[in-house]
């Protein structure tokens, strides 16, 4: 079996080259959108290098919150949900996420301040338990806990994470 090879002028005169090139061209000008969402694996990955760079530490926040003897773990209990559920579930437990108090710790925002007219501090707190553009899921959830919420009640236990699971999904 024989090869031949063959030198031919690339994109002259070729329409669906040159639309090709064209469209990659305008692509490489496009400034980059940063979406609002963190993928599970790169949440597994900041999780473990922090847990190396900390020694044994679970971290501040997940520390302050499941105040017991949990050991952090990026493996959902509930996989029913979605990975975009589940990366915003770990996130808000472990206190570094998408959400602007954090991005305020790390120098990429000023204020740290929720969006649109609730001018708190958006924190993980803040977002599951007070913000006002999330009442009326935090209500539904109320009814279903039966009882005062609290971060250490919904990260903590299994019967009130499920709660949380489908408070998150529902926002």
């Amino acid at each position: 079996m024989n090869a031949n090879f063959s030198w031919f002028p690339s994109h002259k005169g070729v329409f669906g080259n040159e639309l090709a090139d064209k469209l990659a061209k305008l692509g490489l000008e496009r400034k980059s959108v940063q979406a609002s969402f963190t993928s599970l694996s790169h949440l597994k990955r900041m999780s473990r290098e922090k847990i190396i760079t900390d020694g044994k530490s679970n971290g501040k926040h997940y520390t302050q919150v499941c105040r017991v003897a949990i050991p952090f773990s990026t493996k959902s209990s509930i996989p029913k949900y979605s990975k975009r559920t589940q990366a915003a579930f770990f996130q808000l437990r472990s206190g570094a996420g998408f959400f602007k108090s954090y991005s305020k710790r790390i120098g990429k925002d000023t204020e740290g301040k929720c969006f649109g007219d609730c001018r708190f501090i958006q924190s993980p707190r803040h977002l599951i338990l007070h913000c006002k553009h999330y009442s009326k899921e935090r209500k539904i959830m109320e009814k279903q806990l039966k009882s005062i919420m609290t971060l250490t009640k919904l990260f903590c236990t299994e019967k009130r994470k499920e709660v949380l699971f489908q408070y998150l999904h529902s926002t």
